[in-house]
């Protein structure tokens, strides 16, 4: 019953915010979120995803239509095929390789 309450209480986007409040009392080391960008807006994932990184809470987004890219770090591009590109938006630390696409474990797929 208190599930249904709240439904009709809040909105989908408060909802969402209730979620990452949540998360952010947790604490956990990470977090997926899917389709963020649907409930909420640009600025309001934006703020999200930063107060994740300010309490090391590593994100882990599955990107919906129309999400921005600005506030990642790095983008995993996964094809239907298995291939994958990663591409880093962040100045790279010394310490971080960098990876290229292949199939799972870094493979080209059987042609």
């Amino acid at each position: 019953m208190a599930e249904r309450i709240r439904e009709d209480v809040f909105s989908l986007g408060e909802q969402q915010l209730l979620a990452v409040a949540r998360v952010l009392l947790a604490a956990p080391q990470f977090v997926f979120l899917d389709r963020v960008g649907t409930a909420l807006d640009a600025d309001q994932v934006g703020l999200v995803l930063r107060l994740f990184s300010e309490k090391a809470i590593t994100s882990i987004v599955f990107k919906g239509e129309g999400d921005e890219a600005r506030d990642y770090d790095a983008i995993l591009d996964i094809t239907g095929d298995g291939t994958w590109q990663w591409k880093s938006l962040r100045e790279p630390h010394a310490s971080e390789p960098a990876a290229s696409g292949g199939g799972a474990g870094g493979r080209q797929p059987n042609s």
